[in-house]
């Protein structure tokens, strides 16, 4: 609540020395909205001490696998009728000094059409890339690169469509954006 009038006597304060309320919306706007930087797939991201990542693929498909098969591999199947996975493959090495639970580096979601947010769930290929491990109880070990899988489930329409997709990555606070299509 003070802050609440707070920013009304700011406001207030600022309209009589002749600022508009939108000009410091926007401002404040502009502070709270972190910056977005492009990213590209291959392109290699380092955040300093903590991980160096890169999108190695992006692909609508009904059944997530790894990258190596081998006769008993594990799957995530989407057999919700109506929908299909978007799968955001990663590569990430671990930089710090200490072990860290593959699913604490990065956040990933889909934006479809500038409007509909999809939340990803991820796993992460064990070692010879043969199985998923679950990404909550797999840590990657100092200087490991690792494959890690960002998967949503999204109305099948998004596959075929030609409205716009990106994932959004947020690193260490820093937010970065991928298009899928434009």
């Amino acid at each position: 609540m003070k802050r609440i009038v707070a920013v009304f006597i700011i406001c207030s304060l600022l309209i009589g020395c002749g600022i508009s309320t939108s000009q410091v919306s926007q401002k404040v706007a502009s502070k709270i909205e972190p910056e977005v930087s492009a990213v590209t797939v291959g392109e290699t991201v380092k955040e300093k001490e903590f991980a160096q990542w890169s999108v190695s693929s992006t692909a609508f498909s009904k059944k997530i696998s790894p990258s190596k098969q081998n006769e008993y591999v594990t799957y995530y199947e989407n057999t919700e009728e109506g929908y299909t996975y978007l799968d955001v493959v990663i590569q990430l090495t671990n930089l710090k000094e200490e072990d860290v639970i593959s699913d604490q580096f990065l956040t990933v979601g889909v934006v479809y059409d500038e409007k509909d947010l999809y939340g990803t769930y991820v796993t992460v290929e064990d070692s010879e890339g043969q199985e998923f491990e679950f990404a909550n109880a797999t840590s990657i070990a100092p200087e490991q690169t690792s494959v890690l899988h960002y998967y949503a489930s999204v109305p099948e329409e998004m596959e075929n469509d030609d409205k716009p997709v990106k994932a959004i990555i947020t690193c260490q606070e820093k937010v970065y954006e991928i298009a899928i299509r434009e």
